[in-house]
């Protein structure tokens, strides 16, 4: 896998995660005031950052475990190696 395909299938992974951990831990059970032109429905603390971070570390986890199965010749070729070898050759 090159670098572009590395780059891109960790972007996919982050992107889903994202919407995956997005909707975790959000509370708007306080009561708020609520301003002209404001969402009633929006959360008053979304901690974005935290969630942002999470998904960027399950993300490298994810992403690593993918890259060491994909990086050279890929898992199935590496498994059809071991179980096929004496036929090959």
């Amino acid at each position: 896998m090159g670098i572009a395909g590395s780059i891109i299938l960790f972007l996919l992974i982050w992107w889903l995660l994202l919407f995956i951990v997005l909707p975790l831990n959000i509370s708007d059970t306080a009561e708020k005031i609520v301003e002209g032109g404001n969402d009633t429905g929006a959360p008053s603390n979304p901690q974005i950052f935290k969630k942002f971070l999470i998904t960027t570390i399950i993300s490298i986890i994810i992403w690593s475990i993918m890259y060491i199965f994909l990086k050279d010749q890929g898992l199935l070729l590496y498994i059809l190696d071991i179980f096929y070898s004496n036929e090959v050759k």
